[in-house]
């Protein structure tokens, strides 16, 4: 077991972190002048301070402004980037410091991204460097690993166990991330002498990222939990309404048992189980999920058995990376009688996790409409199998109709009922959806040359503990042709047909089709210096059921904008809260700290009937004597320590000294622009900008 803090670089916004490193350079050059610094990288992103655990299981989290290093989105080209950060402690012994790249790139080559990377001491001596040692892509990413050579938790790759040295001093260093490939750069051994002729594009896509990381852990193994071996496992009792039967973590776990969910011969990879029984009071399914331990390749994993040292009658996880952060088990429960399961993390991961233990409710009670059409097998057998079946078969319906029939799940096979429609004209088709399981319906458009389509939509009603009987609506604007429904089980195990609960209902809807019409669009805004709150807000109706969603622009350079879909409390620039974003004709987005800047947009997106009609917002930067900002405050003068002595190096040393969390009870206050914000990177930038001679801004 180790305990991590790490910072992670992703390629985000970047301004907060590049306008710090930018001013701390300027630090630099007034040092320069007195005499006092070397001729250290001109630009970089100042990283902070990492603290080493000096004993488990304590461990920081290394968050913050300055965390983005790279700006995609005004399409930032990276040749050589520097980021400054100091070790508060050495590492040595059980200590490990860690630096992974990965890349995720859509280009065929992810050489074409291929990095170095570098890291120099604060006289600009190199350390090391290295062209492979990151985890993904193997041989592309670069890596550099100090301190334990003992197993990460969760794993990097084994090239980062210790391979760059066994202590790293405190201090502060510099990491130069290098465009390559590696016969493109020189790495100098002295004066951070790096160049490169290569360079790579960070593009402003979730799907094609650049992310640097750096880990401060420590792996000295904590004692095992009570609940480690199956002789001893931890009693659960049902959980009430969401909350968890156990929370808790499988630190200092060891492995006492084989599953089918975990393939890996490594015994660091092994799994860290820890232990649990239920026993039901009575008699019927039983849901048992699995949550945290970080998702992706950290996935919680749950392995059924008959006994200790007995048999294993089922698993969930994964023997792969799975995308989610939650497993479960649906299982018959026999009042009185035990439930045996054991918890680990994909990979011989540990970790903080929670059980949910819930007895599924009886089935809800499905009304089939009269005039309903049932389908034509019934439950077990597969006359309507669709793509599954050999030759296909589809059943042939028209819109309009109701449909029911009958589903299962028995881990083996699931049953998907198929059946197909056609249209002579663009029209709105709906779908609504009741069952006793959770389930789902499906559209799909036919493809040339392949049975299974492309999904265009599809609606789901929810999970065990939701009312699954009641009604859920979905419906989109479709294209003359020929389509698909399937309708399923949404779990793969569990519902056998004698479990009673294995009815479905759809119902079909055609209507006249036509997108989204604005009456209120997003206003421009003018801001005059920041952080500000803005707000925009929306007005659109539909004649089919109207969705929302809200963009980010910033400008291209070609007269348009980047654009990037905003999530609710996205951070991008600035935290975005979005309202009423589907099933209402108004919505709105809150930005809670739009930085001031240049070429920013803000586009509301109105989606009916598969129809997306937009409408934009330009946000303009006012300036002093704007008719729309005012005369707003004044800047405080040069004379930062109020000993009229000025201008001088010891007002800039007090501004940083006071900034910094110094008393000072004789130097002004860091608001130096007086907009009642602060501390604030405009504040450097103000006070510098007055001190080489320029007006104050406000």
């Amino acid at each position: 077991m180790d305990y991590i803090g790490s910072r992670s670089f992703r390629s985000a916004s970047g301004v907060a972190g590049k306008l710090q490193g930018a001013l701390l350079s300027l630090v630099g050059i007034v040092s320069m002048a007195a005499g006092t610094a070397l001729a250290q990288p001109a630009t970089f992103v100042d990283a902070g301070a990492f603290e080493a655990p000096s004993s488990p299981p304590s461990a920081q989290e290394y968050v913050g402004d300055t965390d983005r290093a790279f700006d995609p989105s005004g399409g930032e080209t990276v040749t050589v980037k520097w980021i400054r950060f100091e070790l508060t402690a050495p590492i040595s012994g059980e200590l490990f410091f860690d630096i992974d790249t990965r890349i995720t790139s859509t280009e065929p080559d992810p050489s074409t991204k291929d990095p170095l990377i570098a890291l120099y001491d604060n006289l600009g001596n190199l350390i090391a460097s290295d062209d492979t040692d990151g985890s993904f892509p193997p041989g592309i990413a670069a890596g550099l690993s100090f301190g334990s050579t003992a197993f990460r938790n969760p794993p990097d790759t084994p090239a980062l166990q210790g391979q760059d040295g066994p202590t790293l001093a405190a201090g502060t260093y510099w990491l130069a991330v290098v465009a390559g490939p590696a016969n493109l750069a020189t790495i100098g051994a002295t004066n951070w002498n790096v160049t490169t002729t290569g360079s790579f594009p960070v593009s402003f896509s979730p799907f094609d990222l650049f992310d640097l990381s750096f880990s401060v852990g420590n792996t000295t193994p904590l004692p095992p939990p009570s609940n480690d071996q199956c002789s001893s496992p931890l009693v659960l009792t049902e959980s009430v309404g969401s909350e968890p039967a156990w929370e808790g973590s499988n630190a200092g776990a060891l492995n006492d048992a084989s599953t089918p969910c975990y393939p890996f011969a490594e015994p660091a990879l092994q799994p860290k189980d820890i232990w649990f029984s239920f026993t039901p009071t009575s008699t019927g399914k039983v849901y048992i999920e699995a949550t945290g331990g970080a998702g992706g390749a950290a996935t919680p994993i749950l392995t059924q058995y008959s006994a200790c040292n007995g048999s294993v009658l089922r698993c969930a996880g994964g023997g792969s990376i799975v995308f989610d952060d939650s497993v479960f088990f649906i299982l018959d429960a026999v009042q009185g009688q035990e439930i045996l399961f054991s918890l680990g993390i994909f990979a011989g991961g540990t970790g903080d996790m929670g059980l949910i233990v819930r007895m599924i409710p009886a089935a809800c009670p499905l009304t089939i409409p009269a005039g309903a059409i049932a389908e034509s097998e019934a439950c077990g057998s597969d006359n309507n199998g669709g793509c599954n079946s050999a030759p296909p078969a589809f059943e042939t319906i028209s819109l309009g109709q109701t449909l029911s029939g009958t589903f299962f799940s028995t881990g083996q096979l699931r049953d998907k009922d198929w059946f197909e429609f056609t249209i002579s004209e663009r029209r709105n088709v709906g779908l609504v959806l009741r069952s006793q399981l959770p389930a789902a319906a499906i559209v799909q458009s036919l493809r040339d040359g392949d049975c299974s389509g492309t999904t265009e939509f599809f609606v789901d009603n929810g999970f065990y503990f939701d009312d699954l009987c009641a009604p859920v609506t979905i419906n989109r604007g479709l294209d003359a042709g020929t389509y698909r429904i399937i309708v399923l089980p949404s779990s793969f195990d569990g519902w056998a047909c004698d479990s009673g609960r294995n009815m479905w209902v759809l119902e079909t809807v055609s209507g006249d089709c036509a997108g989204a019409t604005f009456s209120t669009q997003p206003a421009d805004q003018t801001i005059c210096g920041g952080p500000n709150t803005l707000t925009f807000t929306a007005n659109a109706s539909s004649e089919g059921a109207l969705s929302w969603a809200w963009e980010f622009g910033r400008d291209n350079g070609e007269g348009g904008f980047f654009w990037r879909r905003l999530e609710d409390g996205e951070l991008i620039f600035q935290v975005a809260t979005i309202g009423n974003v589907s099933g209402t004709n108004t919505s709105t987005v809150t930005f809670s700290n739009f930085l001031t800047g240049s070429g920013f947009a803000v586009r509301a997106v109105a989606i009916a009937c598969g129809e997306f009609v937009s409408r934009t917002a330009v946000v303009t930067v006012g300036l002093p004597g704007d008719p729309n900002c005012g005369s707003g405050p004044t800047c405080d003068d040069i004379d930062f320590n109020n000993n009229e002595v000025f201008p001088e190096n010891q007002d800039v040393i007090d501004f940083f000294a006071v900034l910094a969390g110094a008393d000072c009870p004789e130097c002004n206050d860091i608001d130096f622009n007086n907009n009642d914000v602060f501390p604030e990177d405009q504040d450097v930038i103000d006070f510098f900008n007055v001190l080489a001679g320029g007006e104050c801004p406000q």
